[in-house]
């Protein structure tokens, strides 16, 4: 697989533009990612300078690439050989997009190619419908071995819109998304977790509204005195708190998945950013070595995938907020860019991977 990578900060819109793509020669995909100040201009400007290749993009709350993590510009990739490609837009994600797994069969049959293939979704963020994304196509996907990686589209904060783009088409309440197949072999999908257990207690969900994303009791208790009770805090403190300690999914073999925290509810609940299910085991957790654990990431990627054609990485913006905090952006930023050399990505308010829809995490895709 050869990639063309280009970024830019220039104020202005069509000279960023310009910087970002002037070494792209041949595109068969463009993914790009912005913030949303100006997203619908890049979209119809890159989509304008590429009439023939697949463009596809998302609003982020940093961009991300081999020249640093920056919350302000533009950030490009042109994959412009070893791929075979099919792409297509879901709509009315907030509604039912299950509806429309018709066409992704359609463009799956397209695709032809039966390995080494990858389905990258970019999903808008904020409509509590990502799991409906991901049941829609994985109904199709999930049968003929393709895994589903991506994230939900990002933005400054709550207050701003989320935006998804295909073809220089700016969506509101819409999945883009594309089916790659890699000429050059497999593709690895990475997950971290910088979280830990606070005390290692399990509580199991007995009373939610999945569909709300609303958990109303654990053990038959109120789901926010368990909170509080776990952090020992007073009732002032919660909402500080809510944003600054996730809960934890107990999967089993799968693992521990992180689950943002979106607020309290009149009746001592929690409003999540992922569904939980009545009968899941939870945690409250802490921000565990994360200086350590991303280190060891990065260097379980580059052992196991020593030359990797393409990256794409998607990291939840709630955790880069946490990173700010902990002044470690840079320096994370620079360690990254030094094990990896080139690559893309975008934070969002969500991660994708296979059947699952959490926050809180980084994930990477990881082409051979």
């Amino acid at each position: 697989m050869r990639c063309v990578y280009g970024s830019s900060t220039e104020i202005d819109i069509k000279k960023a533009a310009t910087e970002a793509t002037k070494d792209i020669v041949n595109p068969k995909v463009i993914f790009y990612f912005s913030n949303e100040e100006h997203f619908a201009e890049y979209s119809l400007l890159i989509a304008g300078f590429y009439p023939d290749a697949i463009v596809m993009g998302a609003t982020s709350y940093m961009c991300i690439s081999g020249n640093g993590y920056a919350k302000y510009g533009l950030s490009v990739v042109s994959i412009e050989d070893g791929v075979d490609a099919v792409a297509g837009v879901i709509p009315e994600v907030s509604d039912d997009p299950l509806k429309y797994s018709n066409q992704v069969i359609e463009k799956y049959n397209q695709l032809g190619k039966k390995d080494n293939n990858i389905c990258i979704e970019f999903t808008n963020g904020l409509l509590a419908a990502e799991e409906k994304v991901v049941m829609a196509l994985n109904s199709v996907l999930l049968y003929e071995g393709v895994q589903v990686f991506g994230g939900s589209a990002g933005s400054a904060d709550l207050e701003h819109q989320t935006r998804v783009s295909y073809n220089g088409i700016v969506y509101d309440n819409a999945c883009v998304y594309c089916i790659l197949h890699n000429e050059s072999g497999p593709i690895h999908i990475y997950k971290e977790n910088i979280y830990q257990p606070i005390t290692g207690h399990k509580y199991q969900v007995t009373k939610a509204d999945s569909a709300r994303r609303l958990v109303y009791e654990m053990d038959d208790r109120a789901a926010l005195d368990i909170f509080q009770e776990e952090l020992n805090i007073t009732s002032d403190q919660v909402e500080v708190a809510l944003q600054k300690y996730p809960w934890g999914k107990d999967i089993g073999d799968d693992g521990v998945f992180v689950i943002a925290n979106e607020k309290s509810t009149t009746d001592r609940g929690i409003s999540f950013f992922a569904r939980v299910h009545g009968g899941t085991h939870m945690m409250v957790l802490e921000s565990g070595d994360y200086k350590s654990i991303t280190k060891a990431t990065l260097e379980k990627i580059k052992s196991e995938v020593p030359n990797p054609s393409f990256i794409l990485v998607c990291h939840c913006e709630g955790r880069l907020k946490e990173f700010e905090g902990y002044n470690f952006v840079k320096e994370y930023s620079d360690l990254q860019c030094d094990m990896f050399g080139q690559f893309i990505g975008f934070s969002g308010y969500g991660e994708q991977v296979g059947t699952r829809h959490f926050n809180h995490m980084q994930t990477f895709a990881v082409f051979e």
